[in-house]
């Protein structure tokens, strides 16, 4: 009987004693830095602030995965979204801007989101782009 009495203290202990904090799903947001799971067995993250990025083996914020997420690539230092020009299919550096102005906003720890509208012929390769 004593460990069935117990129980609800614990839950309203948890419910009212515990700090409150936020759960993220793949990316979030502490003291002006963002974090981006890299949903690896290990729980590692990428921090990201106005000196640059490092992986993080202990992220301070809290993230949720999904059943169908999928490990990210560990960042390597010294690469460019140059190396992206020769997936996408655009024809104009501003049409290539505009794709990563995207990409970098879709990343953001809050809303509003982007919508990207793509457009082209048949064979143009507009889901593919989706896809990436």
């Amino acid at each position: 009987m004593g460990h069935s009495c117990r129980a609800p203290r614990i839950e309203a202990k948890a419910d009212f004693d515990a700090p409150e904090r936020a759960v993220h799903v793949r990316v979030g947001e502490l003291d002006g830095k963002n974090y981006l799971d890299l949903c690896d067995e290990i729980w590692r993250a990428v921090e990201i602030d106005r000196q640059g990025w490092r992986v993080v083996d202990t992220p301070p914020v809290r993230f949720r995965r999904a059943a169908g997420m999928r490990p990210l690539p560990v960042p390597m230092p010294g690469g460019s979204v140059e190396g992206l020009r020769r997936l996408l299919n655009v024809h104009s550096e501003d049409d290539f801007v505009l794709v990563i102005a995207y990409l970098l906003a879709a990343l953001r720890p809050r809303g509003p989101y982007p919508v990207i509208a793509l457009s082209g012929e048949h064979g143009s390769a507009k889901s593919t782009l989706s896809r990436m």
